[in-house]
């Protein structure tokens, strides 16, 4: 295009070929692979999810038929497991916080 601004025919130079055929088998080889980790982890997540709602489907089988001892014991142990990971939480954020003040010292 002589009339471009820019230069047209003047300025284009074509990409070599064997460069461009290279880039593009390495792009599809990446893709390729991309897409078959995405497959795998897609799957790993799958089994991970079944796998949990197995273990509380077994929880809730276990605890049920142990009666309302069982239900109380049960309930009791989550609540403690879950006031122990607040309190965690709350230790590793209050170690965070100090050593962000130490850095910035």
């Amino acid at each position: 295009m002589p009339w471009c601004k820019t230069g047209g025919v003047v300025t284009h130079v074509a990409a070599p070929r064997k460069k461009a055929s290279r880039v593009h088998s390495e792009l599809l080889k990446e893709i390729d692979s991309a897409k078959k980790a995405f497959v795998r982890d897609l799957a790993q997540n799958m089994s991970n999810h079944r796998q949990g709602i197995r273990d509380l489907e077994d929880d809730e089988r276990r605890v049920n038929r142990g009666g309302a001892a069982a239900k109380g014991r049960y309930a009791l142990d989550r609540v403690l497991d879950f006031i122990a990971e607040e309190e965690a939480l709350k230790e590793r954020q209050e170690k965070a916080r100090l050593e962000a003040e130490a850095l910035r010292r």
